[in-house]
This record gives C-alpha cells, structure tokens and sequence, in this order.
C-alpha cells in the first residue's frame, strides 16, 4: 500500500529520497499519472508523449457533450474549467502554477512554451483531483486519520524516526499542502481498489510465469564478507598487524587504529561480490582462507589489512523465496494501468467545460 500511495503522491508534490536533511522535496507538476503509469507499463517513449499530450487532446472527447455552459462567454472571468458543474477558479490554477514554478526545475520567469506546458499540466491535475474528489464523494469513500497516520508513521521511521514536519520547515514547506497530498494519494487508492480490482488482482500463475521469464534476476554471484583496517601511517598499521598476531580481536583493533568510516563497525565491509571493491582488495581478499588476516598490503588508499569473514556460494533465489515479492512487484504494476484507465474513463464520462481565454492568462 505504501508503495503505491508514494507513487501517486508524487503527483501531488510527494518526497524524494536523499539525505535525510534534504529528503522532502515537492515533485514538479506532471501530468497527474497519465505519463508515468504508461511510462512504467510501455517505456519511456510512450511516457513522453503521454505527458507532453495536450489538455484540448485529452479533453476531445467532451466537446460534444451537454455542459452546463454552452460556450467560454457564459463563464465568470474567475473561473478556468467547469467539472461536472464543479468551477474551477484561476485562483487555483494561478497558485499551482505558482508553485510548480518555485519548486520545479525551470527558469524565473519560464519561457513561453514552458509557462504554456505548466499551466496545462496544472489545469489537468486539479480537474482530475475534482474529478477523483467527486467519485470518492458519491461512493462514499474517505481516508481516516488513523490510516493518515499510519502512513506518516510508516514514512517517517524510513526517514530514521525524524519529524516530517521539522524536515519540511527546513526545506520552507508546507506541512499542510503535504498532507493534503498523501491523503488525496491514499483516497486515489481507495477508489482503485474500489473500481478495479478485478484488474489489480494477480494469480498464482502470472507470479510462476514472471519468475519462469526471469530467472537470471534471482542469480546471485558468489560473494564474501571482509573487514578492513586503513591506515596512513605506516607505523600504525604495524602496530596494529602486531596486536591481531599476538591475539587481540580484529575488529576492537579496527576501532582503535583503522581510519576509515567503518571503523566504527570493527571495519566491517559487508558481503560483496567480485568486481565491486577496487582491485587492490579483490586480489587479496579473495585469496585469504576464511577467517585468515592478511599481511600489511600498501595500496592508493594507504596501508590496510583485511580479514576474510563469510563466504557465499553462488545461487538463485527459489521461486518460494521471490514469489511473495514478484506478487507486490505484479500488483504494483497492476494497480500504475488501472490507475490511468480508471482515470481516463472518469474524463470520458465527465462533463467538463474549459474557459480557454481565461487559461490563457493566468499566470
């Protein structure tokens, strides 16, 4: 579920991942999940031309229908669309423009064809947050605080347990705007599996036939697990050599001499495979027997010492082990088209009128 919910949410300025002071970060306006979603199920081919599709293309379909306006002229100078006799102000589109331009990757002032491309990303996405409003409302579909704050639990202890509202009063966020939006995601969800689950649904034998296609993504190379000790000192490291001769724990020596981030860790460096590390360890590493210490090896980094601490063999991971994670990987694929299917039909079915002059100005 949470997945899926960040997913979507990015539609509605959700988080990027990255250092955990800088980790909030509001996504620039894209199409609300056109792009994307086929982007994930076709390449990125047909994601860019979904996303660069204009609003008049995808709005093509309505011009036909009965509209509770005839024509732009019967509308208020205020208002730049009518959903389903729902207006839309400019107000509105004038401040998610606003703030994709603050927040996107994009020069102040934007070109005209930028400022053009942004607007009707925005008038797109707050047409089809009316129209997903709309839905939830006749079917009486919510999101509870208490799901709301499952959520933000979940996401902050990803984040190491720190305070979402401190991250974003650091980046000069809006707490308020990001919970409208993971709330607006949890509800697009809702509906989802409302509508369309007959769709999400994955069987045994789609998982079986996945794993049959792509065997080789669960092979896993031989690997070995090291520790190290970094010095720059040549005498240090001497010292150091001696003391694990004469009996003293490799990794307690580690946190005493060892110059590198993982001493700390007893100069843990984890399991890896060969090829990964620099060539200077593989070809001690590997030829240490296990548990054995090597001598002092002098390589660009300074004089280390490793100890060779587990070993892999090379194996696949069976289908028993991968099934459970090839099923969410499936559903999650599943739910990117459904979302952009069950989207398109709420356009198609919608009478929605657009005030193109007042569009046009609104900047």
């Amino acid at each position: 579920m949470v997945e899926f919910v960040r997913f979507v949410s990015a539609f509605f300025g959700q988080l990027r991942a990255g250092h955990i002071k800088h980790a909030l970060s509001f996504v620039s306006l894209v199409v609300f999940i056109g792009g994307m979603i086929l982007g994930c199920g076709n390449g990125g081919e047909d994601a860019e031309r979904t996303t660069q599709r204009s609003l008049s293309d995808q709005m093509e379909s309505v011009g036909s229908q009965e509209t509770p306006h005839s024509d732009d002229s019967a509308l208020s100078p205020q208002v730049v669309a009518v959903v389903n006799e729902e207006e839309i102000m400019a107000a509105e589109l004038a401040d998610r423009l606003h703030r994709a331009i603050r927040e996107g990757d994009v020069a102040s002032p934007p070109d005209e064809y930028t400022l053009n491309r942004l607007r009707e990303t925005a008038l797109t996405e707050l047409i089809e947050k009316r129209l997903i409003a709309q839905k939830a409302k006749e079917q009486n579909i919510s999101v509870s605080e208490e799901e709301f704050q499952q959520l933000v639990q979940h996401i902050q202890n990803e984040y190491g347990g720190a305070d979402i509202r401190n991250i974003l009063a650091e980046q000069g966020k809006s707490y308020d705007v990001w919970a409208s939006a993971q709330q607006e995601a949890l509800l697009l969800e809702k509906l989802v599996d409302t509508n369309m689950a007959s769709m999400i649904a994955v069987t045994p034998e789609e998982v079986r036939q996945y794993y049959e296609k792509n065997k080789e993504k669960y092979d896993h190379p031989a690997q070995i697990r090291a520790s190290q000790i970094l010095t720059y000192d040549q005498s240090v490291a001497q010292k150091a050599h001696q003391e694990i001769q004469s009996g003293m724990d490799f990794g307690k020596v580690a946190e005493k001499y060892s110059e590198s981030a993982d001493a700390k860790d007893g100069g843990d460096l984890g399991f890896f495979a060969r090829g990964v590390m620099p060539p200077e360890f593989d070809s001690v590493i590997f030829s240490l027997k296990m548990g054995e210490v090597s001598d002092i090896v002098k390589t660009p980094y300074g004089y280390q010492i490793f100890k060779l601490t587990g070993q892999r063999e090379a194996h696949r991971i069976s289908f028993e082990e991968a099934k459970e994670q090839i099923e969410n990987l499936l559903k999650k694929r599943k739910r990117m088209i459904a979302v952009d299917l069950w989207l398109v039909e709420l356009r198609d079915n919608a009478k929605i009128l657009l005030n193109h002059d007042v569009v046009k100005r609104v900047n």
